[in-house]
């Protein structure tokens, strides 16, 4: 059950990646519970699990990395923006450089 809810949540924040990981382990205490008994009952329940809980673990991670890679890529697009081509600076402090108050709050850089 870990396995496909990993599966079905690879996408939320690694979530699958982690759910996949309870499987791994469940479905290895399932083998090792298998090959105990004499009928061998559960072992193909465990293997489910066991390859679900591996593909969760896998989309998880790989999901998690490629918003990574994506978002660092949004973030070089934002820092390399160069806003002086559509807004030119203005120049809009008075030329005696004295700063009142009335001034400040029209041009806070004043």
């Amino acid at each position: 059950m870990c396995g496909i809810l990993g599966l079905v949540t690879f996408w939320f924040c690694g979530l699958g990646a982690l759910l996949g990981l309870v499987a791994v382990v469940l479905s290895a205490l399932g083998l090792n519970a298998a090959k105990k008994r004499q009928d061998g009952g559960g072992r193909g329940l465990a293997i489910g699990g066991l390859v679900t809980g591996i593909l969760a673990i896998l989309l998880g991670i790989g999901f998690v990395l490629a918003f990574g890679f994506l978002a660092d890529q949004a973030n070089n697009e934002v820092n390399n923006f160069n806003s002086d081509e559509f807004l030119p600076e203005i120049n809009t402090d008075p030329s005696d450089g004295f700063c009142d108050e009335d001034r400040f709050f029209q041009d806070p850089d004043c």
